[in-house]
């Protein structure tokens, strides 16, 4: 537990320099809307918190599955665009029925992931 907040504490420093060293006048103003913008707009705020964060999760998810089973792989977050962009291609572009307008796409986004690694 400890180690984890450190490194959290950490990492909130080095993006305070960061700031600081950018833009000296507004780094306070800049790190107190980084640290409350999750907070500030009530339901609305959480949802999108959540929102920008869930791909950034599944990626980190993927990457941590691969290293604990001693595959290195450090192509998750491209994967994860071509996906995407094959699932929006596909689901444009071809007029499926109905029922498969969810797992064509699919299968067209882990496809071309896969063929991206």
């Amino acid at each position: 537990m400890a180690p984890t907040i450190i490194c959290i504490a950490l990492g909130l420093l080095a993006g305070y320099l960061i700031l600081l060293f950018s833009n000296p006048a507004q780094a306070g103003n800049v790190f107190r809307a980084i640290l409350s913008g999750g907070f500030i707009g009530g339901n609305r705020g959480i949802g999108d918190v959540f929102y920008y964060a869930t791909p950034l999760l599944m990626v980190g998810l993927g990457v941590a599955v691969g290293f604990k089973t001693g595959v290195f792989n450090i192509g998750g977050p491209g994967q994860f665009v071509i996906g995407g962009y094959f699932a929006m291609l596909t689901a444009h572009t071809l007029q499926v029925p109905r029922p498969l307008s969810w797992l064509i796409p699919l299968v067209a986004a882990a496809a071309a992931a896969a063929l991206f690694r």
